[in-house]
This record gives structure tokens, C-alpha cells and sequence, in this order.
């Protein structure tokens, strides 16, 4: 890992880090953007054009949303390249898309989710001295990998519908589809 040594024997000290970086995630810094996400804009566009297209849109949108973020200084996204970075969020996107209609349109397990990935970089196992650009981009190069393997992994597992057809029994058309924490116009979902 471009020369630095990990040092599990860090980890217990970092506990206290990382439960405060969650909180802060959750409440703050990823979890409650959820709210827009998967709470307010997956039921619409699911409905309307399906899960995948659904993941696919929000992903893209999610990812230029950030876009600011990589030119200021000090942001983790500042230190990795846009070109890993957009991928990586299309993939969480389509995972996340799979835990929110697994969980019948709850929100919850995806902002902890969510949060939970933001806060993983307290865990780093690496001198706070030693990360370096060049490890930032190397580490958003391992996330990447993680996070297609994953989305893969679910769209083999579950095909297409990302849980929708497996729980509903509903067909694949757009008139018909049952979306979780939708139930049709006016309905803001959880």
C-alpha cells in the first residue's frame, strides 16, 4: 500500500473516533441525505421507470451532488479522483436501492449503512502521518473494487429488480409496480 504498514494494534483506540464519526455521519454528514435519496426521490423513480433505472439516476445525481466537495481542501473527497469516486457511488447506489426495498421502504438500515461507510476511514489501520494523496487514491481504488463486487454480487443474487419482484410478487411494468414506502402520489414514503 504505496509503502505504508498497517498497524491493527491502532484499532482499539480509534473505537471512541469512529462512534463519534457515525453519529456525525448519521445525523450529519451522509446519513440524513438518505431522507432525499431513498426516502423522497427511489419511490418516485422506481415506480416510474424501475429499480435499476431508479439506482442508476440517483447514483449519477448523488455523485454530482459531491462534485463540490473534491475542490475544497481537507474534504476526503479532495484527495481521490472524481473518475473512482462517481462508480463507487453508482454502485452504493444500487445496493443501497437493494437494502431499502429488502427493508419494505425503511430508511433506517440505509442511513446507518450509509453512515457506516462514511465513518470507516477512522478505522484505517495506517499512521494519521503517513496518508497520503497517493494512499487516498489507492484506498478509493479499493473501495471502488469493494463496492461493484458488492452491487454485483446483489444483482446476481436478486437480478434486475433489486428485491422489488421477490418480495411483491408485482411484474415488471411501471403500471404495476409496487414500490416500497410509496403508496402513489402525495405519499413522502418514511
Amino acid at each position: 500500500m504505496v509503502g505504508v504498514s498497517l498497524d491493527f494494534s491502532v484499532l482499539p483506540g480509534r473505537t471512541a473516533g469512529y462512534l463519534f464519526a457515525f453519529a456525525f455521519a448519521l445525523l450529519l454528514g451522509g446519513g440524513q441525505e438518505e431522507l432525499g435519496w431513498r426516502g423522497f426521490a427511489l419511490p418516485r423513480l422506481q415506480r416510474a421507470h424501475g429499480p435499476m433505472a431508479a439506482s442508476l439516476v440517483i447514483g449519477v445525481v448523488w455523485a454530482v451532488w459531491h462534485l463540490p466537495l473534491f475542490a475544497m481542501e481537507g474534504t476526503s473527497q479532495s484527495q481521490v479522483p472524481f473518475l473512482a469516486y462517481a462508480p463507487a457511488v453508482v454502485a452504493m447506489s444500487v445496493i443501497f436501492t437493494w437494502l431499502y426495498n429488502e427493508s419494505a421502504g425503511c430508511i433506517l438500515p440505509v442511513m446507518l449503512l450509509h453512515a457506516g461507510i462514511n465513518s470507516t476511514g477512522t478505522l484505517i489501520p495506517v499512521s494519521v502521518d503517513s496518508v497520503s494523496e497517493a494512499l487516498h487514491s489507492q484506498l478509493a481504488m479499493a473501495e471502488l473494487a469493494v463496492l461493484v463486487g458488492i452491487a454485483l454480487v446483489v444483482l446476481l443474487a436478486v437480478g434486475w429488480s433489486l428485491g422489488i419482484e421477490e418480495r411483491t410478487g408485482v411484474g415488471p411494468t411501471a403500471e404495476s409496480r409496487s414500490v416500497p414506502g410509496d403508496s402513489g402520489p402525495g405519499h413522502s414514503g418514511n
